[in-house]
């Protein structure tokens, strides 16, 4: 599974965490603490080999334990750095909440989240350019970094805004992007280019996941 890209050619995988119960329950994730699932213990497994064929030299974990896990599990004795810029999303009150109950109990914010997300501000929490402003600066700091390739493991929303900013989106772009449970990504960044998705949400090793869609 390895890839020659030639000199100069800068590559960035890009891993979601594995599933927990919070994923199947539909509730809002945030920054709470929450383990893999069984199920997201074995997706994160089952990823091991693609992620020896990109043959990182660095691996970048959000802090939360999810993460760390995933990391672990797919790159089973390797070294990483906790990334403090790649943390989830801050979704203040709404942490532990389920999507239905924000919806029918909150419904204007639940219509901004669902309609034009980068224009609102979790309550208590962070909003999209709060987020944008993290990643935009761990993404400078890879492009300078002495690393030709990289892999990091993170969140839904971290993933969906960080594509967006590499790519140079602004606006709506949020939706415009889906990431899987322990799916793989990859940008790569071609020497005096800009970034370049060249993988996006790859669940070929999966045999089991849910998808969420809000």
């Amino acid at each position: 599974l390895r890839r020659d890209r030639g000199g100069g050619v800068k590559s960035l995988v890009l891993v979601r965490h594995g599933e927990t119960e919070a994923n199947r329950g539909g509730l809002f994730r945030g920054r709470l603490e929450i383990p893999l699932s069984q199920r997201g213990r074995m997706q994160a497994e089952s990823i091991a080999p693609l992620l020896e064929g990109e043959n990182p030299e660095v691996l970048f974990v959000s802090p939360l334990s999810r993460c760390v896990e995933t990391a672990r599990l797919a790159c089973p004795g390797r070294d990483y750095l906790v990334e403090e810029r790649l943390n989830n999303l801050d979704v203040g009150s709404w942490a532990g909440v389920a999507k239905e109950r924000v919806k029918r109990e909150e419904p204007e914010l639940w219509r901004q989240w669902i309609t034009s997300p980068e224009t609102m501000r979790f309550p208590g929490g962070e909003g999209l350019e709060d987020l944008r402003l993290r990643v935009s600066g761990f993404l400078d700091s890879f492009s300078r970094g002495p690393w030709q390739r990289g892999a990091l493991f993170t969140h839904r929303s971290v993933l969906k805004v960080l594509t967006a900013t590499a790519l140079g989106m602004t606006g709506e772009s949020f939706w415009r992007f889906h990431f899987d449970n322990a799916s793989v990504s990859r940008l790569i960044l071609p020497e005096g280019r800009g970034w370049t998705l060249t993988l996006l949400n790859d669940t070929c090793l999966l045999k089991d996941f849910v998808q969420e869609w809000v």
